[in-house]
């Protein structure tokens, strides 16, 4: 009962924030980037929202409890470099240039078939991830409520597109900031619940995973 009724308030908390947002959208601009008026820190709570998703919560757990460890974090450096390149370089050009998307400063930048083939580019691989990324939380969702896998995904989608298309970028700001959050706080409960087992059963969890070899970061 607490399971469906938590998922229930999710739902229904994400349609709201998408209702409350709806009308604000009144153009184009509106709808894409918010006017550029929307607060810095929820933007990058999005951002860090949109990185992280159901495979960095499921999918590096899972590799990180089997054999591969803590190789994924050769990859942490990397995002900090890419983070300070396109901030400094990147966007700046881009703001100064007035678009509403990417694909449209590659058009008036180089050519409209390069605008073409981007955008292409960018739905193919969007279409794979978020398939990936809806399947795992669906595969969660499934054993946690014991609804079907297919009727999860059609509820996640339903709800997901309707706040989207009602509030536009705005509406999927604010609510990536609620779930930031709770993905963190759920993170930092599992970690406490598994820690607190582990001491009650006399072990030391730190002692264990040196033991295993879990804190290698590094396979040469």
């Amino acid at each position: 009962v607490i399971d469906w009724i938590t998922l229930s308030l999710y739902f229904i908390g994400m349609l709201v924030i998408g209702a409350l947002v709806t009308p604000k959208v009144k153009t184009t601009r509106a709808f894409f980037i918010g006017e550029g008026k929307i607060n810095y820190i929820a933007v990058g709570l999005s951002l860090l929202g949109t990185y992280l998703s159901t495979l960095t919560m499921l999918a590096l757990t899972a590799t990180s409890f089997g054999k591969f460890d803590m190789l994924y974090s050769v990859q942490l450096p990397c995002l900090i470099i890419t983070a300070f390149l396109v901030t400094r370089f990147v966007l700046p050009r881009y703001r100064e240039a007035g678009v509403i998307s990417v694909y449209e400063f590659l058009e008036q930048r180089l050519h409209v078939s390069l605008r073409v083939l981007a955008s292409i580019s960018f739905i193919f691989l969007s279409m794979a991830r978020m398939g990936l990324i809806t399947y795992l939380t669906a595969l969660t969702l499934h054993i946690v409520t014991g609804m079907s896998i297919e009727l999860m995904i059609v509820l996640m989608g339903g709800v997901t597109t309707a706040y989207t298309v009602a509030g536009g970028i705005e509406a999927v700001i604010w609510t990536d900031v609620v779930q930031v959050i709770l993905l963190f706080l759920g993170a930092l409960l599992s970690i406490g619940i598994a820690t607190y087992d582990v001491f009650a059963a006399g072990g030391n969890p730190l002692a264990i995973a040196i033991e295993h070899g879990k804190l290698r970061m590094f396979d040469w």
